[in-house]
């Protein structure tokens, strides 16, 4: 049973938002991260090391707009956190 939840401040950070080439999340226990269009399509999918703190993503590929962060956690939660990306 998947838990879908916001974030809260003292479990991620991501920042900046919004982000132009590179964004950071910081927490515990992240297993991987994908990036969603608007329409809720996968564009980009990041494997991460879960022992690690901070991961950095480059989204330099991305066009402007809105984005939905997907982030799947270690212990099979995975939680939801809007993006803006601009040029």
């Amino acid at each position: 049973n998947t838990a879908i939840r916001d974030y809260s401040s003292d479990m991620i950070k991501i920042f900046p938002n919004p982000a132009r080439d590179w964004i950071v999340l910081e927490g515990k226990g992240i297993k991987s991260v994908e990036i969603l269009n608007a329409l809720g399509s996968e564009i980009g999918s990041y494997p991460t090391t879960a022992s690690t703190f901070r991961h950095s993503l480059n989204i330099s590929s991305l066009s402007c707009g809105i984005y939905l962060l997907k982030i799947n956690m270690i212990d099979e939660r995975c939680q939801f956190q809007k993006i803006i990306v601009q040029k």
